[in-house]
């Protein structure tokens, strides 16, 4: 799927990321398909049940989406496609507010299970600095 930047929804016939060999890894297929690592909601190392992580194209092109979005949760993906910056900052302001209430029900949740004050103040000193 890919969001226009018009804000909407179009099926791609071919994907822009083409799946490698079975088995093969979803980075190693966006980098052939000439996606690198831009950014990620929230930051790298953050362990959240639910994350977004956003591909650039390294070589704009008219063939292929500017942006891909790799939908994470626990245990599985899904992938779309922004066409260009106003598209995919349309996207990540409808999507941002569900990523950022799986980090802070998380935090609650490691919050509660503190076993003293003291790994209550450790885990809210850490999550303060992210």
């Amino acid at each position: 799927m890919l969001f226009t930047t018009g804000g909407k929804w179009v099926d791609l016939d071919v994907s822009p990321v083409p799946a490698g060999a079975e088995g093969s890894d979803f980075d190693q297929d966006l980098r052939r398909a000439g996606y690198r690592e831009w950014e990620s909601f929230p930051e790298q190392g953050n362990t959240t049940t639910l994350r977004l992580e956003v591909s650039r194209q390294v070589q704009p092109s008219r063939t292929k989406p500017l942006f891909c979005i790799c939908v994470n949760v626990v245990a599985a993906y899904e992938v779309v496609y922004a066409e260009s910056v106003p598209a995919l900052m349309q996207l990540l302001s409808q999507w941002l507010p569900a990523v950022q209430g799986a980090a802070v029900t998380q935090l609650l949740g490691s919050l509660e299970a503190a076993a003293d004050k003291k790994e209550f103040a450790h885990l809210l000193t850490a999550a303060l600095e992210h």
